[in-house]
């Protein structure tokens, strides 16, 4: 099987690397909606992915019966459990309850002008 080209190598310099000044919020924040009885782990999955790509900070929010468990997997991530329908699924109303401020734990906010 070939190889696949890449670029010419570049030499590590400080232009190439993150200012370490930088803090958490000034990288960003990912939200992961997903996760159902039968892909429990993807959010996991897309969540680290993010964290590795350089994300400040992560947010998982998941069905409700994966939340525990995500949490201590993820340490570094927020969870929330969100409803999840009678097949696994999250609920097609949960995202309602990401967006209201007044939720306990809400971790987005929508705009107003969307719905």
């Amino acid at each position: 099987m070939p190889r696949s080209s890449s670029p010419d190598p570049a030499p590590i310099s400080p232009a190439l690397l993150r200012d370490r000044r930088i803090g958490t919020r000034d990288r960003g924040t990912v939200l992961v909606v997903g996760g159902a009885r039968t892909v429990p782990g993807a959010p996991a999955l897309s969540g680290t992915a993010a964290l590795r790509a350089g994300a400040g900070t992560l947010q998982l929010a998941v069905s409700e019966r994966h939340a525990v468990a995500l949490g201590v997997s993820v340490p570094e991530s927020s969870v929330f459990g969100l409803p999840e329908t009678p097949s696994g699924a999250i609920a097609g109303d949960a995202v309602d309850r990401l967006g209201s401020p007044r939720t306990p734990g809400w971790c987005w906010t929508r705009s107003r002008s969307a719905r």
